[in-house]
């Protein structure tokens, strides 16, 4: 959308996209996901490769009075989505990772330039201003 990138429940990238931005997620009463995001435009790497331009978002969300699930999205641009690394806080244990899984390959739109697929709103087409 104009306001960022969505899935059924939640924003997963919100406007603005600048380092700091926060915004939250109600799943339901007993479950807010908060969210930040902590790099732009800058160079990464996972398993398909090295990237110059990504966007490095993380997400917490308490599961108890013990368990903090944490989440760090990186986003690729003009790919999508390179790698999603999970962690759970727990109380006494500290962070205990959870998952690693990163991009492996992609394969880009053999459109020829110009013809863009048709939608209402693409969003914004750099994660730089």
């Amino acid at each position: 959308t104009k306001t960022g990138l969505r899935d059924r429940s939640r924003y997963l990238i919100q406007l603005p996209l600048e380092v700091g931005s926060t915004w939250k997620a109600v799943l339901s009463a007993s479950a807010v996901e908060t969210y930040r995001i902590v790099s732009v435009g800058e160079p990464c790497t996972v398993d398909a490769g090295t990237f110059n331009d990504c966007l490095v978002v993380e997400g917490s969300i308490k599961r108890d009075e013990k368990v903090t699930l944490h989440s760090r999205f990186v986003w690729l641009k003009d790919v999508g989505l390179g790698r999603i690394q999970t962690e759970a806080e727990i109380v006494g244990k500290g962070r205990v990772p959870q998952t690693d899984q990163s991009l492996v390959s992609f394969a880009l739109d053999a459109r020829p330039k110009g013809k863009k697929k048709k939608a209402a709103d693409d969003g914004p087409d750099t994660w730089q201003k």
